[in-house]
């Protein structure tokens, strides 16, 4: 485990409340950053968001929002997650944010949520809270 992902875990944790899923967020971030990309909290950002080239001449990176609190906790590891997905789903094509490219993001971060025992319990929160975003993002 680097230092990086120890020191952006141990704040998410703290912004976010997040003592309970200490090890599934260390999991989560240890993925993401296999991935060769990078993750930061953002206090001024609104929403979370990824960074990519189209033509890949830089790193991705992936930007938590904790400017608006979450409605709940678990939420930013809904964020996470959906960021990592679209990190997973390729560079983007043009602008990017398409419904069919969010929407794919979600479908991957929610095949990410599976790998992690500790959150499939909370599958249906995790399907409302897509919901919420993808009707906001209308």
């Amino acid at each position: 485990m680097n230092n990086n992902v120890q020191k952006i875990k141990h704040e998410i944790i703290r912004a976010g409340n997040l003592t309970h899923y200490e090890n599934t967020i260390e999991r989560i971030l240890q993925s993401i950053s296999d991935a060769d990309c990078t993750i930061s909290c953002c206090y001024i950002c609104e929403n979370s968001s990824i960074e990519q080239a189209i033509d890949n001449s830089f790193r991705p990176h992936i930007r938590i929002g904790f400017k608006v609190p979450k409605e709940k906790p678990i939420h930013i590891i809904w964020d996470i997650l959906h960021e990592f997905g679209h990190l997973l789903s390729g560079l983007p094509i043009g602008e990017g944010g398409t419904p069919e490219r969010e929407s794919q993001a979600w479908d991957i971060g929610f095949e990410q949520l599976k790998k992690y025992s500790e959150l499939v319990d909370q599958i249906d929160d995790y399907k409302k809270y897509r919901e919420k975003c993808t009707k906001n993002n209308k």
